[in-house]
Formats: C-alpha cells, structure tokens, sequence
C-alpha cells in the first residue's frame, strides 16, 4: 500500500508492510507514494535516526549520543553520563569550558580543570580563594585548591604559613596561640596579621624590640 513503508527484516530477510519503521530504521519516500521504505539507520548503535539526514537522534545497547551523532560506549572529556536505561542515553556538556571531567549538569559538578584553572568546590578559577592554595602547579589540567593549615588565611602550601587570623601569631611557617620566649607580638591589634618578632639580642623576654624585661646568660 502507498501509505505504508517496506520492512526488510534483517534476521531473516522476510518483508512486510509496516504503518511505521521499527527502532534502528528510518522511513522514506512521500506520502502516498508507492515505494516507501524502511532503511536502517547508519550509526552503529543508533536506535532512532532523522528520516531525512540520517543523523542518529537516540543510541541503544546502553551506548551514549555524543555530539557528533555517535553511539559512544564512553562521554569524552567535557561531558557526563546522562541515562541509566538501555536507549536514551546522551552526552551533556559539563558547565564550563575549563571543566574536563563533571558528574552532572550543575555550575558546581566538576571533577577536574583543564586550561590551569584551579578546582574548588565543584567550580574551575583562576585562583585560589583566601585561605586555600594551589596545588599541581606542574600542568595546566588537575589543579586543585587545597585549604591551608587551621587559623591560616594566606599560605605558600600545605605546611607553611604566610598570613594567621583568628589572633594567632605567624612563627616559622606556622600559626600559634602566643610567642614563645625570646620573641614578642606584633599586630595586636588585629585578628589577623599577627607575628612572631625575635627580641634584641641577650634579651629572654621583651615587649617590642627596644623594651627588654629579662636579659640572658645571667646579664
């Protein structure tokens, strides 16, 4: 009949005359004309294809449709996963165009930064935020932001401080409660900044660097 489509079934080569084409073919031919046909679609995997450019619109055998119109059996980088099912699965761009790796659709799904941007939070930046530190500084893709020591708001790396809050005082690289003998408080005044200043020389204790209280070595 013209107003059906010729299906050639690949199994056993029997034909019929179908009101539309299964999945994995696409329809051809006008309406009403005779010689309408059933074709299968030319993307390997694909379960649907646009009867007019044959491009692939939905994969089966649980493989993913890229953006090429493939039948993928993994996204590439920049994309995820999307679909758990045997047909339907897809490809979805990550947010960003730094992202290399996401779990999901979200501005905050990223998994790993390409262009030397920094992971934080799921997000891809140009640095890193107060209180955290660049690390994977040897390549432009895997960086990540790493939080500093604790009551450590600036730091060179994971071990060396260069900036204290919550009024610690900066000895040595690191952040502690109060200066230890030989050495006084500078920047009291504040919560954060503070440090750690060695006394004049002989001088045990001091308030700043020309008040000595107790000198050393019996001076």
């Amino acid at each position: 009949e013209a107003s059906k489509y010729l299906y050639v079934d690949p199994a056993d080569g029997s034909s019929s005359c179908e009101e539309t084409c299964p999945d994995a073919h696409r329809e051809t031919g006008a309406p009403w004309v005779a010689g309408r046909t059933c074709v299968p679609c030319a993307t390997t995997h694909c379960n649907n294809c646009e009867a007019s450019t044959d491009a692939c619109t939905e994969c089966k055998d649980s493989r993913y449709l890229d953006a090429s119109g493939a039948c993928v059996d993994a996204c590439p980088d920049g994309y995820f996963e999307n679909g758990a099912g045997v047909t339907g699965r897809t490809c979805e761009a990550c947010a960003g165009a730094s992202c290399a790796t996401c779990f999901g659709a979200g501005t905050s799904s990223c998994e790993e930064c390409t262009d030397s941007k920094f992971l934080h939070g799921g997000e891809c930046l140009g640095t890193c935020p107060t209180g955290t530190f660049g690390e994977g500084l040897g390549s432009p893709d895997g960086r990540e932001c790493e939080a500093c020591e604790s009551d450590c708001k600036s730091c060179a790396d994971g071990s060396v401080c260069e900036t204290c809050e919550n009024s610690k005082f900066l000895v040595d690289g690191d952040c502690v409660e109060s200066c230890k003998a030989g050495f006084y408080g500078v920047g009291t005044g504040g919560t954060v900044g503070r440090t750690c200043v060695a006394c004049e020389v002989h001088c045990a204790s001091c308030t700043d660097g020309n008040t000595c209280l107790v000198c050393d070595g019996g001076r």
